[in-house]
């Protein structure tokens, strides 16, 4: 490889399977919150990653504290609010600066 070329490169991903997978994370990271019955405190994406072994995701981060419910209705509330949380860390990614739609493809590049 040209290290030259590292500069120039481009991620492309359909548009449909883009939003799949955040859409296939919030689902598989609120059904690990609802399982383990704890939230972190300040929850966002980088908290979690996927398990290639078993298409699992795993917290990595939980340092700033957790949150637990003590009764349904709060296991409900954390459940909620770490959607939120990870919406918003999605959207305030900085990653998506890096990318653009175009037809029918999310392109990113090297940044």
């Amino acid at each position: 490889m040209d290290q030259k070329n590292l500069h120039k490169f481009e991620i492309q991903i359909k548009y449909d399977e883009f939003t799949h997978r955040f859409y296939d994370s919030i689902e598989k990271i609120s059904e690990l919150i609802s399982i383990l019955k704890f939230s972190p405190e300040d929850i966002g994406t980088y908290q979690f990653v996927m398990n290639t072994d078993n298409d699992n995701v795993e917290p990595i981060d939980i340092a700033s504290g957790i949150n637990l419910p003590t009764n349904p209705k709060g296991l409900n509330k954390i459940t909620l609010d770490a959607i939120v949380g990870i919406a918003e860390s999605i959207d305030n990614s900085p990653l998506l600066n890096h990318c653009i739609i175009k037809d029918n493809y999310v392109i990113c590049d090297e940044k």
